[in-house]
């Protein structure tokens, strides 16, 4: 099973990818909330559905301008096939329904989970120290929360930074962390460089400068592998060119789904877990 996306799903995000599901493609918002096998499989049934009634409109549209020359087909009986691409449609438009019911309740649960954890904790946040995995891999701490303020400030941490509380055993998301959540916001670039100031380097955005070009060329040339090989997953690039030539496109089509949700997924991670999952970790599919 595919891993869900580090960050979480906020109730703003939520609303954001049941927009996108349920008014522009049923499966897009699904993918862009970390599910999915569930958005590729909604989205592959909406574009067979809308495939059916284009080819259903086609066919009804050439019948209906033969009748004016000289050689008129005779009507078939085409409805069967447009019925058939409305109904599959239908069903991937329900069934992103339930993805999107079931992030808003994620969404939900989160917010009222960092909530009861804000208030029922005794402990100011002067008083609690914190270690971070910064994106050079190497450990900084404990500092204390107006530190991580000022390294988020500076935009050095995100939401994506691993973060370990003083005393606890397990490290989190900082973007999880209640008491952070009103300093992640955008703000203006920082001058002086991470190594002057004692904090963590920044070398991360570097290591994802092709990120953006790879998830383009996902979305728009995913049948030619073109996102494989500006990875440097050649090998895999190969596969996608040589199947959708050798095929005349026809094997193309399949990997242009792929393509797109590859692409869909590039651009929605952070420069962090872009880094970690495909160019540390060499992740090939998806």
């Amino acid at each position: 099973m595919l891993p869900r996306p580090n960050r979480p799903v906020t109730p703003a995000r939520a609303y954001g990818y049941i927009v996108t599901n349920q008014l522009v493609t049923p499966g897009l918002g699904s993918i862009l909330g970390g599910r999915y096998l569930a958005g590729a499989g909604q989205l592959v049934l909406a574009t067979l559905g809308v495939g059916l009634v284009l080819v259903w409109f086609f066919q009804v549209l050439r019948e209906y301008y033969s009748q004016m020359g000289d050689s008129p087909l005779t009507p078939q009986p085409h409805g069967l096939i447009g019925l058939a691409g409305f109904g599959i449609f239908v069903v991937a438009w329900i069934w992103a329904g339930f993805s999107s019911l079931g992030m808003y309740r994620e969404s939900k649960k989160r917010a009222a989970g960092g909530s009861a954890a804000a208030a029922g904790s005794g402990l100011t946040r002067k008083a609690i120290m914190y270690k971070i995995i910064g994106g050079d891999g190497k450990s900084y701490g404990p500092v204390s929360a107006e530190q991580i303020q000022a390294w988020i400030a500076d935009k050095r941490v995100n939401g994506a930074t691993q973060v370990q509380v003083a005393g606890a055993a397990d490290w989190k998301l900082l973007g999880d962390l209640p008491e952070f959540a009103g300093w992640l916001k955008p703000s203006p670039p920082v001058l002086a460089s991470a190594a002057e100031a004692g904090g963590p380097t920044r070398t991360t955005s570097d290591r994802a400068s092709n990120k953006i070009a790879a998830g383009i060329c996902g979305i728009l040339l995913g049948g030619f592998g073109v996102h494989k090989f500006i990875l440097g997953y050649t090998g895999a690039g190969l596969v996608m060119l040589l199947i959708t030539v050798l095929t005349c496109g026809i094997g193309g089509v399949v990997f242009s789904v792929i393509g797109l949700i590859e692409g869909v997924i590039y651009l929605t991670k952070s420069d962090e877990e872009f880094v970690l999952t495909y160019v540390d970790g060499r992740k090939e599919w998806f």
